[in-house]
């Protein structure tokens, strides 16, 4: 038997290898097939997504399946030499050739468990929200020549600690 277009159904992955149900030829229905991912990369496809299926010793029972690209969330009309990131929420990191572009759809953004956050601009960076909070609270308005700003807000509480120091 040769490879053959899978049709993605269920997902389970609760377990040491991401199982899926799916589709093969003319609606033929396989269960309990390992989907193998690269390692770094972790995904978990929407139904509808389509892989390779790839028969083992020619037995369709021990068939494992390659890929998972869902048509509708995919990026469409990059520039050569691109990579994309993406899921199926409208979140997408672009590694583009001028530039990395992480765009959250919309969505929050969270770091966690950072240690030190260091971000070094050979010329300038720019915050644009309505409001930027520095520290923690109780905030007030950071006062500026021209009076209190309206979107800056820092906390005044216990002592800061020393100035940042080493290296990141």
């Amino acid at each position: 038997m040769s490879m053959f277009r899978f049709e993605f159904g269920a997902v389970d992955d609760a377990n040491d290898q991401q199982q899926v149900k799916g589709f093969g030829h003319s609606g033929e229905e396989l269960t309990k097939v390992h989907r193998v991912q690269s390692h770094g990369l972790y995904s978990n496809p929407p139904v509808g997504s389509h892989g390779i299926g790839l028969p083992l010793g020619a037995e369709r029972e021990l068939a494992v399946v390659l890929g998972g690209e869902s048509p509708q969330h995919r990026p469409r009309n990059m520039p050569p030499g691109t990579t994309a990131l993406y899921n199926a929420f409208s979140m997408m990191w672009k590694l583009l050739a001028g530039k990395a572009d992480l765009d959250h759809g919309g969505k929050d953004h969270h770091a966690r468990a950072v240690g030190k956050y260091k971000v070094e601009a050979a010329d300038w960076v720019q915050f644009d929200g309505k409001a930027v909070y520095l520290g923690k609270p109780p905030y007030f308005p950071v006062m500026t020549t021209a009076g209190p700003s309206q979107h800056v807000f820092a906390g005044i509480g216990p002592a800061a600690p020393d100035t940042p120091s080493g290296s990141i």
